[in-house]
């Protein structure tokens, strides 16, 4: 088929969660492909948030965020305490399904999509990059958030 191609994208919202549609045109075919797109709730400036927009960026996972946290309240509404106890950023949801922690759902989004190159399957390469988120969330963002979110976020 050939490469020049034209696409037109809707959500409806009317569906459990927003679906995205893709229609594609070859020569004059019209392809429809339908998918399931990610709800991302999170402010721009959140890190944890940043790390999983990037990853849906990296994985070509189509999101819709919802801005949420510090400036734009949301998380202190019953609702999303329903969805995350713990009131904070990012939380998605894929259909019915809800995550929160960023770490766990870079690992939920890597292996939706399938993507081994990102997330491998290989217990040992999938355990060092584990090891890394884990030291990432435990050792490194406590040892700099005084930094990152005091100083940093009154620059972005």
């Amino acid at each position: 088929m050939p490469q020049d191609r034209r696409y037109r994208f809707f959500i409806d919202r009317d569906v459990q969660g927003p679906i995205i549609a893709v229609v594609s045109m070859y020569w004059g075919y019209c392809l429809l492909s339908v998918a399931l797109m990610l709800t991302i709730w999170g402010r721009i400036n959140s890190i944890n948030v940043m790390k999983v927009l990037w990853a849906c960026a990296e994985m070509d996972i189509a999101y819709q965020r919802i801005d949420a946290g510090m400036q734009h309240g949301v998380v202190g509404s019953d609702e999303y305490g329903e969805m995350n106890p713990n009131r904070r950023v990012p939380t998605i949801r894929d259909g019915d399904f809800v995550l929160w922690e960023s770490n766990a759902i870079l690992q939920y989004a890597a292996d939706k999509v399938g993507n081994d190159k990102v997330y491998p399957r290989d217990l040992r390469a999938r355990a060092d990059i584990n090891r890394w988120m884990f030291w990432e969330s435990a050792s490194w963002f406590p040892s700099c958030y005084v930094y990152l979110v005091e100083i940093g976020r009154a620059h972005v």
